[in-house]
């Protein structure tokens, strides 16, 4: 912008003060090249689509002035990515004409004339076309707009794009459907120029209606936004993105970067992924997480997050881990929380959550053995409807899995070893295992092993019904016939919150 707008005043006044305005123009042409740099590889920019809009506005001004001017552009047009650049808001676009505004920015359409000058630049008419649907008065429309570029429509690209650099990826079933399924994705690097703490958050639209959406910039008025202050600011935290947030208000992360791994776009099914990261705070929210998309059903499930720890410098991480989403969409959830019906605008949209479990370790323990067991589930005589409920859903869940229906008895009539030890009760205390239930939060939760026990306790209301349900569903599987089944060490959770 800078480089841009005094480069074309230098130009403007170049025959009445030739010698200022030259030192003006050298200057200028070796200090843009520097930010023209940032579109390498393939055109995108780290600052998100609404400065991006800024940037190429006052970079083409100047070119489109210098050409005029001087007959050259001095080669500036040649600098890796920027013929690639007019891809950025086409494909950063979705079928309702919002954008996937990461950093500061809104989700407004890009409306950019210079996406006709590129589009005439480097004969890309896909450039003038995206503008041409968008476009409001302007008066540069007229002077760069050229019918020859926009003559013949222009072929579907394709509907997929990875923007190296930036890490950002998009996914969409289809292009001009309102009712297409659109996914954008962000990896990517905190410390860019106006970004947010957004590793790994995505937008989302589908049938007509933004289901997941960035909250977008914040007052730039507000006391030390561009300061010391920023990270206070709920919508530049993790905690306002749809992403997964570590330890949330404890850690300000704001230096980690990765790239999106595994990007692959084919006919039926697209995905990306966040990659490991050597990051000690971030290892374990950087563990690969897919966002895989049905061409034909959308993104379902949203995506899966394996987040065992990790040894890091000798120490084992430990982390409360949240999932956060965003949406204007109204939400009732079912299936203990981990299925979500969002309603808007009279149209319904499934969103399945599944569980994030870390920590500690489970020791193999045999709790059937041949059609037997000499286990029993322990619950507090003063249980709660849930933690009954818990108790019910494992003896249930057992019974068909292992051929043994183990007796659900009260802490008043348990007794030595052989106990699976459900939510808070008197055995439990009894054990000193150091468990601290009110630090779990309402859905948190512990799974830990020892000689002929099981515990599985959680915060209340519904921590020890996760447990439960973390347990059958991420480590023993289906229901089938198994005369004899163990949990296997490979089991790792602990004080995790979903």
């Amino acid at each position: 912008m800078c480089n841009g707008g005094i480069g074309i005043g230098a130009l403007a006044l170049a025959d009445d003060e030739p010698e200022l305005a030259g030192e003006i123009l050298r200057a200028g042409l070796e200090s843009i090249q520097i930010a023209m740099a940032e579109f390498a590889p393939n055109g995108a920019w780290k600052e998100g689509p609404g400065y991006w809009n800024y940037a190429t506005a006052y970079n083409v001004a100047f070119l489109a002035a210098l050409e005029t001017a001087l007959g050259t552009d001095f080669g500036l047009a040649h600098i890796p990515g920027f013929a690639d650049t007019g891809a950025f808001p086409v494909y950063l676009t979705g079928p309702l004409g919002r954008t996937f505004n990461y950093a500061d920015g809104s989700d407004g359409a890009i409306r950019a004339a210079q996406m006709h000058w590129l589009a005439c630049k480097f004969e890309r008419p896909a450039y003038s076309d995206y503008q041409a649907k968008v476009a409001s008065p302007s008066a540069l429309d007229l002077i760069w707009f050229r019918p020859t570029a926009a003559s013949s429509p222009a072929p579907d690209p394709p509907l997929d794009k990875y923007f190296r650099g930036v890490e950002v990826a998009t996914f969409r079933s289809a292009w001009n459907d309102r009712d297409a399924v659109f996914v954008g994705f962000k990896a990517g690097d905190n410390k860019a120029n106006h970004s947010n703490l957004d590793l790994g958050t995505f937008i989302l639209d589908a049938l007509g209606t933004r289901w997941a959406l960035d909250l977008g910039a914040d007052n730039y008025n507000m006391p030390g936004y561009f300061g010391k202050q920023r990270w206070t600011y709920y919508r530049m935290r993790a905690e306002s993105h749809n992403t997964l947030v570590l330890n949330p208000g404890l850690l300000n992360l704001v230096g980690p970067r990765c790239r999106a791994a595994g990007f692959q776009s084919m006919r039926r099914r697209s995905s990306a992924s966040l990659p490991s990261t050597s990051s000690r705070a971030m290892c374990i929210a950087l563990r690969p997480w897919p966002l895989p998309m049905n061409r034909s059903s959308g993104p379902w499930p949203l995506g899966r997050f394996n987040a065992g720890p990790r040894r890091v410098r000798g120490s084992s991480l430990k982390a409360a881990v949240r999932t956060v989403f965003s949406s204007r969409a109204m939400c009732r959830s079912f299936w203990n929380r981990k299925l979500s019906r969002l309603t808007r605008f009279g149209r319904m949209f499934g969103l399945l959550l599944l569980s994030f479990v870390c920590n500690s370790t489970l020791a193999e323990l045999a709790v059937t053995e041949a059609g037997q067991s000499k286990h029993r589930i322990v619950i507090s005589a003063e249980a709660t409807p849930s933690e009954r409920y818990a108790a019910e859903e494992l003896q249930n869940y057992l019974q068909r899995i292992g051929g043994v229906k183990l007796p659900i008895v009260t802490d008043s009539e348990a007794s030595g070893s052989h106990q699976i030890l459900l939510g808070d009760n008197a055995s439990l205390r009894k054990l000193d295992a150091g468990i601290v239930l009110s630090k779990l939060g309402t859905d948190g939760f512990v799974l830990r092993t020892g000689p002929d026990r099981l515990i599985i306790a959680g915060g209340k209301p519904r921590g020890t019904l996760n447990g439960v349900y973390t347990l059958i569903e991420e480590r023993l599987g289906s229901a089938g016939s198994r005369p004899r089944w163990k949990l296997r060490p490979s089991l790792r959770a602990s004080s995790c919150l979903i």
